[in-house]
């Protein structure tokens, strides 16, 4: 009889403890926001294509970069073979300047700044996720980041929950 009380007792905090485990699965933290973020498929894929700020066009005609070009529309930019070594042209120029790396930075969250619950969350189970985006370069390329204003960028991640944990979702 003893015997079957404390394997009663033990049941019962085992049942407890695995209750408490199942609902902290479903809370999502900061670091594990992260990891999940940094480990998706979606954030592996570098981009090479960096914004360019009023500042930094400048900056790169000061270093040799490129030059711009006297057109009717405007003053388009163009790759000086300095500047051939670091990028390999830009994109279209009418909405903003868009600079492309010869090598994409690795791109990884600099800070988590919030999580919320998304627009048709049920039950927690879609969350965004606010960040800040940063990009280091290799070898040679980080050259650009002394005359570029590279700075980190905000952004914004949808996470689902599923069964197994946390994913971004497309």
């Amino acid at each position: 009889m003893r015997v079957l009380r404390n394997v009663l007792f033990f049941l019962s905090v085992l049942f407890v403890l695995l209750a408490c485990n199942t609902n902290s699965s479903k809370e999502l933290t900061r670091s594990q926001a992260k990891s999940v973020i940094e480990a998706s498929q979606q954030f592996k894929t570098s981009d090479p294509a960096i914004g360019l700020e009023p500042a930094d066009v400048e900056a790169g005609v000061k270093a040799g970069y490129w030059v711009k070009k006297p057109w009717i529309f405007g003053a388009p930019l163009e790759l000086t073979p300095a500047g051939h070594k670091y990028f390999t042209g830009f994109e279209p120029q009418i909405q903003g300047t868009i600079v492309k790396c010869v090598k994409a930075p690795k791109w990884y969250i600099a800070e988590v700044t919030g999580i919320t619950d998304a627009p048709g969350s049920v039950d927690g189970n879609l969350k965004v996720v606010e960040v800040m985006v940063d990009a280091k370069f290799d070898g040679e390329m980080n050259d650009i980041v002394k005359v570029l204003n590279v700075r980190p960028t905000k952004a914004s991640i949808t996470l689902r929950r599923y069964d197994d944990g946390w994913r971004v979702q497309e």
